[in-house]
């Protein structure tokens, strides 16, 4: 038997989980963002351009989501939710989290490592 409180405290846990997440996913975007407005460097500029193709979602009605689109769904699943998480979302982040974590180390390879 689960003890009382021990869902909601898993949820919690996940949730600051999927807070950083997001946080991390909006600063690479941020980051990708200003490289990409002084990218003047050809082979720069495509590599940024590859990244922007999975992180960000186009500005196009119909799009297909990029990884921002993904982490904010996932933030939003469990959020007004007070119960025991599931296994899918649990397995999303630790997905979402492993290609971020991807996204964030080809930023630092194109523009070296971030500060702050």
């Amino acid at each position: 038997m689960v003890a009382p409180g021990a869902d909601l405290e898993a949820q919690y846990q996940h949730n600051l989980r999927v807070g950083k997440l997001a946080t991390d996913t909006s600063a690479a975007a941020a980051r990708l963002r200003a490289a990409l407005k002084e990218a003047t460097n050809p082979v720069k500029r495509a590599a940024l351009n590859s990244i922007d193709a999975r992180l960000l979602t186009p500005p196009v009605r119909y799009s297909p989501p990029g990884l921002d689109t993904h982490v904010n769904y996932l933030r939003s699943q469990t959020a007004d939710f007070d119960g025991k998480i599931g296994n899918h979302p649990e397995e999303r982040y630790a997905e979402l989290r492993a290609a971020i974590d991807a996204i964030v180390g080809e930023l630092d390879a194109a523009l070296g490592p971030a500060k702050g």
